[in-house]
């Protein structure tokens, strides 16, 4: 049976436990199994999606002792239960305690914790199989369940248990297998209760005050993240450490303060009375950009207040802007990101989300749409956002490319290896992209020889320069982009089948300007703020402008607003200052005039026929699955047609049988064909 997550780890408890909590984490929505290292054999194989190790030390000792490679990797971030603390700090000041873990990693890694929470009053000695630690004197160990390697003669073992998957981490599973972040709101709901619990467990049952701040401060601090959280009138409760940290006030000055007091324009109180949590949010606080998760809580069905976990990312971004500097010394950088990306239409976002997904996975891209759509930028957008993007991008257009330069310009060359090669040779396109980016445009127009020699490059991962005898081996991502039908030229003999299933592993479809109207006009404004000399568009402009159809896509909006920058200052532009082009308004005669359904012999049932390929084709356009009861229900809710369970089977049947849809298997839902697309003029 096919896993989609597979947790591996070095003991068979920790095993247990991890794999039993992603499944209650998780329930059925993924498969999930566990391995432990010894059961991993060199001539195995992972048939999972998503391989987790429970830790670095782990994910080395595979590395390091295993002949076979894995797909995607994750290495979990884990943090102590909180109520293990109290045990470790009811042990007396200067005690010499052993921590016992099968690691040295493993065991360095607790004792950071330990520390971390704030308890540097005990000697933590690390212990874990065949190291020689001076044992005498000491009879207590603190174990993360590894309480069967600790030596003899130990008298207590404080077990504080199988650590706890972070939050971070069940986010980048959920994002990965594009699950629903319900599942991210249960889990840091549950952890914040914990945490507010054991909080107030303190509060009431530790009288003496040093006593009880040292406590809530270990607590506090054995959390990672900013913690900040408040009651029903917002009034501050929690500020630990890591807030005090963050957003440079201390604690005793701030609770029972008002929230607003240290974070202006907060959303505390709405999130108390919608009773909504927010999940992975930026937020610019001051100059400072931070990730947010806010969880409400309740007791007995009322809201007692918010906990708020904050990660400050303004010095990763600086130190970003830094390894970009460099790249742009070289030339090879990536400038567009998501954010980048301007869009209103619920179409749009669906092939963003999408986009979005691919950037966990090292799989190759293929990108297809009209000329102008943006094809270039999300390549750009998905690298930024991958772990590569502290590495170059490299683009290469194909259609401008010529043949003659085609090979050495990709693979480089040797010294000689041509009249007029420069001394010494030339690095290629895929040396210079080495751990980072390709970006293969207009792959359609690559002659058949040089398709040839990328397909050897995506199999073998290394070239060989022109007229060079050397293997050089290269670590690129591959995104590809075109204007063309693919299959068609496969049928024409011009583009290599085998080449098309090894680009097109995940793909995705930028939708034209004229299929997402709702975006002209933004965009429009947008391109105005960095070329306009202060013009506006007049109503009539927008109107025209919105039923163009702009076969140009974005690239020929951007050049029409650019011409009126060009040409007036300001003033508001109406429909006589346009070029000649738009001044006719012309509309989509075209795609009005097409059979819309050349399937259909009952022209009486066509509508449910293009509403039916509607969703399907905004599901797969979104990533997501759709079966034939969600397809019967949106067809309702969105054009109020009658449709029965059974018409919807029928109706799919027929659309499967002549080809617009492919029908998956139980779970993998129906999708849309490019002769569906084309049916509906898409």
């Amino acid at each position: 049976m096919p896993v989609d997550l597979l947790c591996v780890t070095k003991a068979a408890k920790a095993k247990e436990i991890l794999t039993r909590q992603l499944k209650e984490i998780f329930e059925n929505n993924i498969v999930i199994e566990g391995r432990c290292l010894d059961e991993l054999k060199d001539d195995d194989t992972i048939p999972a999606s998503l391989t987790l190790f429970s830790n670095r030390a782990v994910f080395d000792e595979f590395r390091a002792t295993k002949d076979f490679s894995i797909g995607n990797a994750l290495v979990a971030e884990r943090y102590m239960y909180l109520d293990n603390l109290n045990e470790i700090l009811s042990l007396k000041p200067g005690q010499r305690v052993l921590v016992v873990s099968n690691y040295r990693a493993s065991a360095e890694d607790t004792i950071r914790e330990i520390l971390g929470a704030g308890i540097d009053r005990l000697q933590l000695i690390p212990y874990y199989p065949g190291c020689s630690a001076d044992l005498s004197g000491i009879d207590t160990a603190i174990s993360p369940a590894a309480g069967d390697i600790v030596p003899e003669g130990i008298e207590r073992v404080i077990d504080i248990g199988v650590r706890r998957i972070a939050i971070s981490t069940i986010f980048y599973i959920v994002k990965f297998f594009d699950l629903a972040l319900e599942i991210v709101d249960k889990y840091i709901s549950e952890y914040s209760r914990e945490f507010m619990l054991q909080a107030g467990e303190l509060n009431r049952t530790i009288t003496a005050e040093d006593k009880l701040n040292h406590e809530i401060d270990a607590i506090l601090n054995s959390v990672h993240d900013a913690i900040v959280a408040v009651d029903t009138e917002c009034r501050i409760t929690v500020f630990n450490p890591k807030a005090e940290q963050l957003f440079g006030c201390k604690r005793q000055d701030v609770v029972g303060k008002n929230v607003s007091s240290v974070i202006r324009n907060n959303d505390f109180k709405r999130m108390i009375d919608q009773k909504k949590s927010v999940t992975d949010v930026l937020e610019k606080i001051d100059d400072r950009y931070f990730i947010s998760n806010k969880t409400p809580l309740f007791i007995d069905g009322a809201a007692t207040g918010v906990v708020a976990m904050y990660q400050d990312v303004t010095e990763v971004q600086k130190l970003e802007q830094e390894v970009r500097g460099r790249l742009y010394e070289k030339g090879y950088v990536a400038k567009f990101t998501f954010d980048d990306i301007i869009s209103e239409s619920n179409t749009m976002e669906g092939v963003v989300k999408k986009a979005i997904k691919f950037t966990a996975s090292e799989e190759p891209v293929l990108l297809g749409g009209e000329t102008g759509v943006g094809k270039e930028m999300f390549a750009q957008a998905i690298h930024n956002r991958s772990d590569r993007k502290k590495h170059p991008f490299v683009a290469v257009n194909f259609g401008a490319l010529p043949e003659t330069l085609a090979e050495s310009e990709l693979f480089g060359y040797e010294e000689g290896a041509f009249t007029g090669a420069k001394r010494g040779g030339k690095p290629g396109l895929f040396e210079q992209a080495h751990n980072g980016t390709i970006f293969l445009d207009e792959i359609g127009d690559a002659t058949l020889s040089i398709q040839i020699k990328i397909l050897r490059t995506l199999e073998e991962k290394c070239v060989i320069r022109l007229g060079g005898t050397s293997i050089i081996p290269v670590n690129v991502r591959i995104i590809a982009a075109t204007n063309k039908n693919l299959k068609e030229l496969i049928n024409q003999g011009k583009f290599r089948e085998d080449l098309y299933y090894r680009l097109n592993v995940l793909s995705l479809r930028i939708p034209p300007l004229r299929k997402r109207k709702e975006d002209i006009v933004p965009l429009s404004e947008y391109f105005l703020s960095r070329y306009g000399n202060d013009i506006v568009l007049s109503d009539d402009v927008k109107t025209l402008f919105r039923n163009y159809p702009w076969k140009g896509n974005v690239r020929e909006l951007e050049n029409v607003l650019r011409y009126l920058s060009a040409m007036y200052s300001d003033k508001q532009i109406e429909t006589e200052d346009l070029p000649q082009d738009l001044k006719s308004g012309r509309k989509e005669e075209e795609a009005e005039s097409r059979p819309a359904y050349p399937f259909m012999m009952d022209a009486a049932h066509s509508a449910e026929y293009k509403h039916i390929l509607q969703v399907i084709r905004d599901y797969c356009d979104s990533g997501r699955a759709c079966g034939r009861g969600t397809i019967g229900r949106e067809v309702r809710e969105r054009y109020g047609s009658e449709l029965t369970d059974e018409k919807v089977r029928w109706r799919l049947k027929s659309l499967a049988k002549t080809g617009y849809i492919e029908i998956g298997r139980t779970k993998q839902g129906c999708r849309i064909t490019e002769r569906g697309r084309e049916a509906i003029g898409d």
